[in-house]
């Protein structure tokens, strides 16, 4: 782990060099953390939107803060969003951690994934995506006072629409924490991004067969995982899908430097799925007074099942500690590794 590293002294273009060629390998291979675990609570609150003429019923998830006097006043409320393709099960693990603390974790499946409804793997327009979590946030602040500072935590697809709340609401949030956010295609997936964007036009929602492959952990174990977990969506790629997430990413890229909400950006070096530079400068570009930067050089984009997610939660646990009130630590469970 290397905290708030200058630009200057990450050779980028090496590691960039190294992303392109980097391949999963045996030695590499782990137990998946957190690969059993399941939030406590599924669909724990009726959550609809109406589209057209058609309402999406969402699954939404929630994980009490344990030690509480009081469920409805957890230390801090904690909204987590998923990664493209994935679902809110998928960072179960993150959530029960952070419930040791005292911490209550909140999310739902986005539309076309997981549990929720919608047509799967489809986003027409990545604005829907947004105002589907604005209005979670809304059904949210009926249930928990004001009082309890909320925070965030985004997982790739899931830290770039973090980034347009924090855009949006730089007052909402008292922090949010990013896993490597899709704020920018990675340069080697430019051509084909470009090219399914072009397609999108003619062929939105018709999924087109595509070639899976590894390229989101080091770990084998995770995309053998990947390839027969029910509710992560492996069907064909939705030319629309690209289409709306290249469109948001133009956004995000070229935002960077107005975004002023506290954060922890978590990033690795051998991320083959955005772009690290564009990642770094963010770190270096925001005027957030409260920001930091956590870097792996050896850790791919899969972050919540890299086995470096074990130390990142011990930091964060920390980070945590200096900004509420928390559990005292004679009270809490050692995270099981």
């Amino acid at each position: 782990m290397i905290v708030n590293p200058p630009k200057k002294s990450l050779n980028l273009e090496l590691l960039k060099t190294k992303a392109r060629r980097a391949v999963a390998q045996e030695k590499y291979r782990r137990e998946i953390p957190g690969i059993n675990d399941k939030f406590s609570e599924e669909f724990f609150i009726p959550f609809e939107v109406q589209l057209n003429s058609t309402q999406i019923k969402f699954c939404a998830y929630r994980e009490h803060g344990k030690y509480l006097q009081n469920l409805e006043k957890p230390r801090a409320l904690l909204f987590l969003a998923h990664g493209l393709f994935a679902h809110e099960n998928r960072c179960a693990h993150i959530a029960k951690f952070f419930s040791n603390i005292g911490i209550t974790t909140v999310g739902f499946d986005s539309r076309g994934h997981g549990k929720s409804g919608g047509l799967p793997g489809y986003i027409g327009n990545f604005d829907q995506n947004l105002s589907d979590f604005e209005q979670f946030m809304t059904v949210m602040d009926k249930i928990y006072s004001d009082e309890i500072p909320r925070y965030f935590i985004g997982q790739s697809m899931g830290g770039m629409l973090g980034f347009m709340i924090g855009l949006k609401k730089p007052e909402y949030f008292k922090g949010m924490i990013f896993f490597a956010p899709s704020l920018k295609q990675h340069s080697s997936k430019k051509f084909l991004m470009n090219t399914a964007k072009f397609l999108s036009y003619m062929i939105s929602t018709i999924p087109i067969p595509f070639p899976r492959k590894n390229d989101s952990s080091k770990n084998p174990a995770v995309f053998e995982n990947v390839m027969i977990e029910p509710y992560v969506y492996k069907g064909g790629i939705r030319m629309g899908t690209i289409r709306s997430i290249v469109n948001a990413m133009n956004f995000t890229s070229v935002n960077i430097e107005r975004f002023n909400v506290p954060f922890v950006m978590v990033q690795g070096g051998t991320d083959q799925l955005v772009d690290l530079e564009c990642n770094v400068d963010f770190y270096e570009k925001s005027p957030a007074k409260d920001k930091t930067f956590v870097f792996y050089e050896n850790m791919w984009h899969d972050v919540v099942h890299e086995e470096e997610i074990f130390e990142i939660l011990d930091y964060l646990s920390k980070w945590f500690e200096k900004r509420i009130n928390l559990i005292p630590k004679e009270q809490k469970i050692k995270f099981e590794k």
